[in-house]
């Protein structure tokens, strides 16, 4: 299948990046968790979940792997055009990283996003009272079914599957 070579080639080319999020316990890297363990057990069982039929798993597979691949070259572009590389400086903007990933996934508004992405590139921390606001108004669209971010979804299927998270 050349969706799952796709995800292969694309995991092993940022498996740097997320090894050193995962060891810095980052709350990016947090977000990633619930999505990785679903591609992993969907390519583990040949792309067959049980009630899904194997379109379903692939559109599945396709959904967690898109947010992956456009969360994960957002980083990577701050990593290197921001950053020049430095991963350590990078994980110092961690908050800045995992706002602008989670207002990226809910497409709540691209001027948020534009606004998370310039601070970052500036190396500045976002302001703690834009922080809570922002975060505010995302728990209040996710208690409202509004929106279901992709974390939230696929955290829910590794229950739904009797798996708990790392």
């Amino acid at each position: 299948m050349n969706l799952d070579h796709d995800y292969n080639c694309f995991i092993k080319e940022s498996q740097s990046l997320l090894s050193e999020l995962r060891e810095h316990e980052t709350m990016t890297f947090d977000l990633f968790v619930p999505v990785l363990m679903v591609l992993e057990y969907i390519k583990q069982n040949n792309f067959e979940i049980e009630d899904l039929t194997q379109e379903e798993s692939e559109e599945l597979f396709r959904i967690g792997y898109t947010y992956l691949y456009d969360s994960i070259n957002v980083i990577k572009s701050l990593l290197n055009d921001v950053f020049d590389g430095d991963i350590e400086e990078l994980i110092e903007f961690d908050e800045n990283i995992y706002l602008l990933t989670r207002v990226n996934d809910s497409e709540l508004n691209f001027d948020i996003s534009d606004y998370l992405y310039d601070l970052t590139a500036k190396k500045v921390s976002i302001p703690e009272d834009k922080i809570e606001s922002i975060e505010k108004t995302l728990d209040e669209l996710s208690d409202t079914d509004a929106l279901y971010a992709t974390t939230d979804r696929f955290a829910d299927i590794l229950d739904a599957l009797g798996i708990s998270l790392l």
